[in-house]
């Protein structure tokens, strides 16, 4: 595999998790190379490049897949159509365009038109000035989370469970996350290699969303070099599904 690494200095966010990723690569027999913004702004598919597998933060990622592999957005994942089901949610959830959303009523409320966008939880009075009549959005019950974990799935298998927020003593239950897991594999456009990120609540353990490894930034360098072969189903993803919401 080869690699196209963004190229930060020391008071980047990502800085040391960079210096880590150079490490796992140099220790493998894979291949990197570094390429700053500026640089991928100079670029913009105009300087021909060894086809590769971008790491970076998400703007930098998106910009060279958008300049690079004719993919101009990434699109978010969710919770998946085969995850969504009352044993895995453990609350109302859906989808609507922004003139379908009430006009008060206290919601999570997430666009999900692109990544990291706007979230609200709260009265969505407070928002209802912000909302895009033809933007989608997640809409749901605001759930009480006693604590957060990332999940991470390496070529079909649960890879790493680990403490995100919240109360560490409340721990989630494997067995949901495994079927959710089990469940999600079925679909046509499973990534193999992905974040499923989980909350313990009152009810039990349930779902919150899942994200292929470009978009949940690069906690994957604790887990070696296996998150190496995940990044490269990342890009197998992308470039064959990157499925733009299912709302049914």
């Amino acid at each position: 595999m080869y690699f196209i690494i963004q190229e930060v200095n020391d008071e980047h966010p990502m800085y040391l998790d960079i210096v880590i990723l150079k490490d796992l690569i140099k220790g493998s027999k894979h291949q990197y190379m570094e390429l700053s913004m500026k640089m991928l702004n100079e670029f913009l598919g105009t300087v021909v490049l060894p086809d590769g597998i971008p790491i970076g933060d998400l703007e930098f990622v998106q910009r060279y897949l958008s300049a690079y592999k004719n993919i101009p957005q990434l699109n978010p994942i969710e919770v998946p159509v085969m995850m969504r089901k009352p044993i895995f949610l453990k609350r109302n959830y859906n989808f609507k365009k922004g003139f379908e959303l009430p006009d008060t009523g206290d919601y999570f409320i997430k666009d999900v038109t692109g990544l990291k966008l706007m979230t609200h939880i709260g009265n969505i009075s407070d928002i209802k000035k912000d909302i895009i009549d033809d933007h989608l959005y997640v809409i749901s019950d605001i759930i009480d989370i006693e604590a957060e974990y990332r999940c991470f799935f390496i070529n079909g298998r649960l890879h790493s469970i680990n403490y995100y927020n919240g109360d560490p003593c409340k721990l989630p239950d494997v067995q949901t996350i495994t079927s959710a897991n089990a469940c999600y594999s079925i679909q046509n456009d499973y990534p193999k290699s992905y974040c499923m990120d989980v909350a313990v609540t009152p009810n039990g353990t349930c779902i919150l969303e899942c994200h292929i490894l470009f978009s949940c930034g690069l906690y994957t360098t604790l887990l070696g070099y296996n998150f190496l072969y995940g990044y490269q189903d990342a890009m197998r993803y992308t470039m064959d599904h990157n499925t733009k919401i299912l709302t049914e």
